[in-house]
């Protein structure tokens, strides 16, 4: 057999300079602001680390302490900033619930009152899904007559959790129209700090 020492160095040298496009293609990419602030540049997404896990009893469930931000209403100039402070949230499972249901029983200042259900994200516990997520609604609120409110929650760990809240309708509340806003809400069990509940996952 005849070996051409040319062909073959030529043909290392092609891989040598497509191997550094081949990754680049092969790798899960993300769009991220440059550090200057000029443009864009692609960067590979980092995977999570994070072992799967899903609610229990023992996990998840209990009473949290929450606080959080909101934007509602406002004109072309801008929505308004409100605060969340205080709110107590009771997780339970829904007895009889084949699939894993929660109910969030929600308490805060001056006698608010809010109930929410949520179902669990069919991929919760598996590696494309690390942080278990649920999608609920609000079933009746002491501020509004006919809510119209959607939350997506996700638990950080199993004593912690955040949820982003869409109210989207203006319905009749006490004070006459509930504006539109959106809210994003982190709550961790008692006892734990706040700070310390989202380390791992920020």
């Amino acid at each position: 057999v005849v070996f051409r020492t040319s062909h073959i160095r030529s043909k290392m040298k092609l891989q040598l300079l497509l191997a550094p496009a081949a990754a680049l293609f092969c790798a899960d990419p993300v769009v991220a602001a440059s550090e200057d602030g000029s443009g864009l540049r692609l960067a590979t997404k980092k995977t999570s680390s994070t072992a799967p896990f899903t609610l229990s009893e023992t996990c998840g469930v209990g009473s949290y302490k929450c606080y959080g931000e909101g934007t509602v209403g406002g004109d072309y100039q801008g929505p308004r900033l409100i605060s969340v402070e205080n709110e107590v949230c009771d997780v339970k499972f829904l007895e009889d619930s084949k699939f894993g249901t929660i109910t969030v029983d929600i308490t805060g200042e001056g006698g608010f009152r809010e109930f929410e259900i949520c179902r669990p994200d069919p991929l919760n516990g598996t590696p494309a899904m690390p942080f278990p997520k649920y999608y609920c609604v609000t079933t009746v609120r002491s501020d509004e007559k006919q809510p119209t409110v959607l939350i997506d929650m996700t638990f950080t760990s199993c004593d912690s959790w955040t949820k982003i809240v869409r109210n989207l309708s203006a319905n009749p509340n006490n004070d006459g129209e509930q504006e539109p806003g959106v809210f994003e809400v982190r709550c961790t069990k008692d006892t734990m700090s706040h700070r310390e509940s989202f380390n791992t996952y920020e």
